[in-house]
């Protein structure tokens, strides 16, 4: 007999219907979350990706040197440069380019007209004070397909339009925005983009800033804008593993312990006796208790000694505790004892707990391990209690007294066996 399947018996006996219903419960949870994903998915909106577009407008600039310095020769052409001197290559030429891309191809007709635009804007560019703009470049794509290219071509001169800028603001009085010098470029589109009707303008700006005698380019791109075209489909409902792996699995284990439950309390293996709980209790007991409960045998003289019954164990080692003496625990005969100024306080070993033991070996030796010191055999030296430091003199003539007494005993008993052989 093991203490923990004792155990483990009186919680499967007691908890038993609290048990079923819970795996009951679960079996049903586990039932619910299967049953979408195995028996009735249902459907669901899907979104689908059809189609993808986009739209890139890029700027390329250029200025050529027109007198000799010592850094750049006349002529010199100066390519797609942060920054360019005013004195020196005070013209700006360059180009526009715009291109799209569609997966479900298209055919546009693509206009493109480049703007030159003076304006004063306010510092978070929401608010325009005034604005003048003149074109300075155009053209036309009648059939441009994805991949195709258009190209709008420009020229200006930074230095002019730098003070044509400042003129008009002074015209005005002065105003409190930031005045810009931009090249704008408007493309007009029309026609079909992965086989929807487009029909659109998209604009794209390059900024022109002047700092005295070095103008720099700014957002000359690549700008672009793309988008995706999607549709709405009806599919059949998924569901992730939670769903349709845990939950059969929870339902089938669920019923699998309700099943085992069932089957064990039909064949009584939940069953405990009251032998069983008396068996266990000693046995809590013994180990609670154990650093004062020496196994041995009890000495004769000290069964022929006056007896005090105890009631309980705990209540045997109170006395053994009190008088600094320890427990001796005979199972042979069912006892155990504490000898003290000649009485002998005795606790009987319940019946169930020497039943065990004669049936069960391995459970007597676990219910008495642990540190304890053995009496036992004809020839061996015993001892009614364990000596301790601190204990006085007439305690240890007492247990001296024992010790020859026992070994009286023993010799006479030995002599009634030679006798009888």
């Amino acid at each position: 007999m093991n203490r923990w399947s004792v155990r483990l018996r009186m919680l499967l006996s007691e908890y038993f219907v609290v048990l079923v219903v819970a795996l009951l419960a679960l079996a049903l949870v586990g039932a619910y979350l299967a049953y979408p994903p195995h028996v009735d998915p249902g459907t669901e909106v899907e979104t689908v990706e059809d189609a993808r577009w986009s739209s890139t407008g890029q700027y390329s600039h250029q200025a050529t040197v027109q007198r000799d310095t010592e850094v750049f020769e006349a002529g010199t052409v100066l390519r797609n440069r942060g920054s360019y001197f005013e004195r020196v290559t005070p013209v700006l030429n360059g180009s526009f380019f715009y291109r799209y891309e569609a997966t479900d191809g298209g055919d546009l007709q693509a206009n493109t007209t480049l703007l030159l635009v003076l304006r004063s804007v306010g510092d978070e560019g929401e608010q325009v004070y005034w604005r003048l703009a003149e074109p300075v470049g155009s053209t036309s794509a009648t059939s441009l397909s994805p991949g195709d290219t258009v190209r709008a071509s420009f020229s200006t001169n930074v230095s002019a339009m730098t003070d044509r800028l400042s003129a008009v603001d002074e015209q005005l009085g002065g105003t409190p925005g930031t005045k810009e010098l931009v090249l704008q470029s408007q493309v007009n589109l029309s026609g079909t983009r992965n086989g929807e009707v487009v029909d659109r303008q998209r604009v794209y700006e390059m900024r022109v800033d002047s700092q005295g005698n070095v103008y720099s380019v700014e957002n000359a791109g690549p700008q672009t804008d793309s988008g995706v075209l999607t549709s709405e489909k009806i599919v059949t409902a998924s569901y992730g593993p939670l769903r349709s792996v845990g939950g059969p699995l929870l339902a089938l284990l669920s019923l699998l312990g309700c099943l085992a439950l069932a089957v064990g309390r039909y064949r009584g293996a939940f069953a405990v006796t009251d032998a069983d709980r008396t068996w266990l209790d000693y046995t809590e007991s013994r180990r609670e208790f154990e650093e004062w409960i020496t196994a041995g045998r009890l000495p004769e003289e000290m069964l022929s000694a006056p007896r005090v019954p105890v009631d309980s164990l705990s209540g045997l080692v109170d006395v053994a505790i009190d008088s600094n003496r320890r427990v001796l625990e005979d199972r042979d005969r069912g006892l155990c004892g504490v000898f003290v100024d000649e009485v002998l306080y005795v606790y009987e070993i319940p019946t169930a707990v020497r039943t065990v033991d004669r049936t069960d070996p391995l459970a007597a030796a676990s219910a008495t391990d642990g540190p304890s010191r053995v009496v036992a055999g004809d020839d061996a030296e015993t001892t009614a209690t364990e000596r301790h430091d601190g204990d006085d003199v007439d305690r240890d003539a007492d247990a001296d007294g024992q010790e020859g007494a026992t070994a009286e005993q023993s010799g006479t008993d030995d002599e009634d066996a030679t006798g009888s052989a």
